[in-house]
Formats: C-alpha cells, sequence, structure tokens
C-alpha cells in the first residue's frame, strides 16, 4: 500500500486469481481428438472406487475407446463405463457398456459406509445420497426405541446399511429378490460389521413379508404395474400401534398432484382396514429421473383410528 495524494491510503489492486485446474482441463489437454469432438467430452462422470462411469453423446461413439482410456488415466480408474439410459425390470441391471479396462469390482465409500458392487451388473445411484443420510439420521435421532426396519428392495444394501448402522437394539430386515445384489448385500453386511442386527432375505417381499412386525418399511423401487397390491402389503407390514412409511415413487412434475391425491387415498383405505390413519405425510422430490419426471419420496406416519399414542412413544417428534 502506498499513500494517496490527499495523504490517505489505499490497497494496491490484487492479481486476479488463477482458476484451479480440474481433471477435466488435463483431459481436453491431453486429447488429440478434433477441436470439435473436444468439446462434446463430458465435464462430469459416476466416480465409484476405481471405476468411472460417463454419459457419451453420439457424436463420441466411434471415439469411445479413446475417450475411456484417457478418463482412466487422468482420473486413475481401472474400469470406464458408458451409462447408456437406466436399469432394466425388477433386477435393476443398469444399461452399460466397457469402454476401457477388464471387468472388476466397485468399492465405494460413502457416509463411513462401503458398498461393494459389479457395476456391470448391479446399479448404484449416487443421487439418492440423501434419503440413505435421512434414512440413518431417523434412526439415529430416535433415542432407545428398538427399531424393526423393513427394506423391501434391498439391494446390495443402500438403505439397509445405513439402517443397520444405526438401529442399534432393533433389527432391519433386508428382501432381495435378485441373487447377485443379494450376494453382495451378504458381502456388504460383513464389511460394514452389522451381521448382528440385520436379517438378510432372498426372495420376493410379496411372498416373505410377516404382517404387523414393522416400525419402519422402506419402499425403494419404482412399483408401476400392481402398485395398489404393494402398497396394501406395505401397510401390512405396520405394527397395530403404526409406524412410518417411505414409499419412493415417479412422476411428472405437471402430473405430481394427482399421482400423490392416488397414493394418499390408497394408503388411507388400507391403513383403515388394519385400524390406522394417515396421521402426517409429506411428500419430497429426490432427483431428477428422465426427461420430466422426477423421483419422489411420500413419507407417511401412520398412527391407530383412536387417535392414542402408540406404545408411549410421541411419533411426531420423530417425524423431522
Amino acid at each position: 500500500m502506498g499513500p494517496t495524494m490527499s495523504g490517505g491510503w489505499k490497497s494496491c489492486p490484487k492479481p486476479p486469481k488463477k482458476r484451479r485446474r480440474t481433471p477435466y482441463d488435463e483431459i481436453v489437454e491431453l486429447c488429440n481428438l478434433p477441436p470439435e469432438i473436444k468439446e462434446l467430452l463430458p465435464r462430469r462422470w459416476e466416480r465409484y472406487g476405481d471405476v468411472v462411469i460417463l454419459k457419451l453423446p453420439k457424436e463420441l461413439t466411434s471415439y469411445e475407446r479413446e475417450v475411456g482410456r484417457l478418463y482412466a488415466e487422468v482420473l486413475g480408474a481401472n474400469l470406464v463405463l458408458v451409462d447408456e439410459g437406466g436399469v432394466r425390470g425388477l433386477t435393476r441391471c443398469p444399461v452399460v457398456r466397457v469402454i476401457y479396462g477388464e471387468e472388476s469390482e466397485a468399492f465405494h465409500k460413502e457416509n463411513r459406509l462401503i458398498y461393494n458392487f459389479d457395476p456391470i451388473r448391479i446399479m448404484f445411484s449416487s443421487g439418492n445420497i440423501d434419503e440413505r443420510i435421512y434414512v440413518a439420521e431417523l434412526l439415529k435421532g430416535s433415542g432407545d426405541r428398538r427399531w424393526v426396519v423393513w427394506d423391501l428392495f434391498a439391494g446390495i444394501g443402500y438403505f439397509s446399511l445405513p439402517a443397520g448402522r444405526e438401529v442399534k437394539g432393533g433389527a432391519v430386515v433386508s428382501v432381495e429378490i435378485n441373487p447377485l445384489a443379494y450376494y453382495y448385500l451378504i458381502k456388504n453386511l460383513v464389511f460394514n460389521e452389522i451381521t448382528d442386527r440385520t436379517i438378510p432375505v432372498l426372495g420376493d417381499n410379496s411372498k416373505v413379508i410377516v404382517p404387523g412386525t414393522a416400525d419402519l418399511t422402506i419402499s425403494g423401487y419404482f412399483v408401476e404395474e400392481g402398485w395398489e397390491e404393494h402398497v396394501a402389503r406395505v401397510c401390512s407390514l405396520l405394527k397395530p400401534e403404526g409406524g412410518l412409511i417411505l414409499y419412493h415413487f415417479l412422476a411428472k412434475k405437471k402430473e405430481l398432484e394427482l399421482r400423490l391425491a392416488m397414493l394418499l387415498k390408497r394408503f388411507s383405505r388400507e391403513l383403515l382396514n388394519r385400524n390406522l390413519d394417515v396421521a402426517e405425510h409429506r411428500c419430497r422430490r429426490v432427483k431428477s429421473y428422465a426427461p420430466l419426471v422426477y423421483h419422489y419420496v411420500l413419507e407417511v406416519l401412520a398412527r391407530p383410528t383412536k387417535g392414542q399414542k402408540p406404545s408411549g412413544e410421541d411419533w411426531a417428534s420423530l417425524y423431522k
């Protein structure tokens, strides 16, 4: 700093800050493809351990091997996949293609948990991280209550792992129909040392549920065909004193109000058959799923129809 003509002081202008060099910058710098092709290189990707998943425009198809090599080199990946769009069927197999490396397992660390899976045959949605954290916080904040949680589409333990870590004194029943996902579910329960409070079940949840046993039910799969029957099964799981339901579904933004009304009407009907009411409910958007289609969670708190608090617990205090 130095004196001004009037005797005051002023700061010398600071040099502009340099933008931090990103992995994408390095990828572009190392790329020997034509300039118009470089502009199409993806700026974002999914990373699970040593596995990278890209979404490529069709213009890059002819160059995908070179693109895969570049991203593997810069990001330090052993396997690079192209996401060709969503998942298939009830087993939720991802639609991906290898463009670099050999098949290998992923070890993904999230919120102090380890998820091990085969990224070519098993899906993993990083966009659901807030919901996984929410489940953990919900159980963590419930004090000494011994929750019984039913995870009806457990997969490799997306929700079962955070629930199992926090359900101390209770239990998580993890139901999965896909044998490969079930294999990784077992491994992940062992890796995360929660086998003492989890009950993995290989099978169709419509055939293995035990009615009247759940404090919390999680339905993380988008059931479209036969959703009315599925809602009935979810409600049948709740204990006579009520409980909490986390129900995942898809809807277009402009159709959300109608879809929500249909779901709540069905939940009210099925709960009433079990002498329960929808005491509170709320809906939140998780992420974008497809153009104009979003992933939502409907959270339903059920209480006995007479309005008494179940088992001396104030469920409203747990519903935050």
